[in-house]
C-alpha cells in the first residue's frame, strides 16, 4: 500500500441556517472565551481548524453584519430544531 503525499480537499455542503448556527457557535468559542474551549481540544491542529471553519463562514455570510442578525438567527435555530428535535440537557438561549 502506497501513502498518498498529496492532501485532498473536502467539500462540506451546509444549509444557510446551518451555517449561522455554526458560525455563532463558533464566534462564542473561538472569539468570545478561548479559555472555556481550550480544556476540550486535544490538539493545536483542532483550534487550528475550527479557526479556519470560524474565518471561512465569516467571510462567507452577510447575515453577521445585518442589523437583523439576532432575528435571523433565531428563525435558523427555529428551523433546525423542528428538523432535528430538541437534546435534553440543552438551555434554548
Amino acid at each position: 500500500m502506497r501513502a498518498e503525499s498529496a492532501v485532498d480537499d473536502i467539500t462540506v455542503r451546509l444549509s444557510r441556517h446551518e451555517a449561522l448556527v455554526l458560525f455563532e457557535m463558533l464566534q462564542r468559542l473561538v472569539d468570545d472565551d478561548e479559555t472555556k474551549l481550550l480544556p476540550l481540544l486535544h490538539s493545536s491542529a483542532e483550534f487550528a481548524v475550527l479557526c479556519r471553519i470560524n474565518n471561512h463562514l465569516e467571510k462567507t455570510l452577510p447575515e453577521p453584519l445585518l442589523e437583523n442578525y439576532d432575528d435571523l438567527l433565531k428563525a435558523a435555530r427555529a428551523s433546525i430544531i423542528r428538523q432535528s428535535g430538541r437534546y435534553l440537557g440543552i438551555e434554548e438561549v
